[in-house]
């Protein structure tokens, strides 16, 4: 037995993950619930067919939530998602920290499942707002996202904090509006 040579543990069966092996397995659950298109040319394009802008201008002014999107959740349904957001906290004294916070909590910290609901739950609020009146269209949105969270809170165990989170920053938001 050399004195010098050090022999290897084997693995415990019980170690702590680590951020690196979390972040593996949540990027291979999160691709099974968000199957699409995802880089930023597939969300560039999908901007320009939905908006007016010039992408520059959309660049500028959503890198932080294009940061959180991008590679993870479909051009088709983050960009939508990202309108819904734009109209919920229009009124918001800091509308892009607050999309921000409500978009980083859902992608970071929502299992896959409860990720994708409110994310549809976005998406299609905002589709459907187009019909209202603009001055209705945040707290219809709000009323939309509100009922996708309880319905999640009801069926789903994990990240009741994040959720709970999210309704209050929402259901605070809602009560902005006329």
């Amino acid at each position: 037995m050399p004195f010098f040579r050090r022999q290897r543990r084997p693995a415990e069966e019980n170690a702590e993950p680590t951020t690196a092996s979390i972040r593996e397995l949540r990027a291979a659950e999160w691709s099974s619930y968000f199957e699409g298109p995802s880089n930023l040319e597939n969300y560039r394009q999908a901007f320009l067919r939905q908006s007016p802008l010039p992408w520059e201008i959309v660049q500028a002014t959503q890198r932080d939530l294009l940061r959180l999107l991008v590679g993870r959740v479909p051009a088709d349904l983050g960009v939508p998602a990202v309108f819904g957001l734009t109209v919920l906290f229009n009124e918001h004294p800091k509308p892009d920290e607050a999309a921000f916070a409500i978009l980083a909590t859902i992608v970071n910290d929502l299992p896959p499942p409860a990720a994708q609901a409110l994310m549809n739950a976005l998406a299609d609020a905002w589709r459907a707002a187009q019909q209202w009146p603009y001055d209705e269209r945040g707290r219809r949105i709000a009323d939309q996202v509100t009922r996708t969270v309880q319905r999640v809170e009801a069926t789903s165990s994990e990240g009741s904090e994040a959720l709970l989170y999210i309704t209050q920053q929402i259901g605070a938001e809602g009560s902005r509006d006329p």
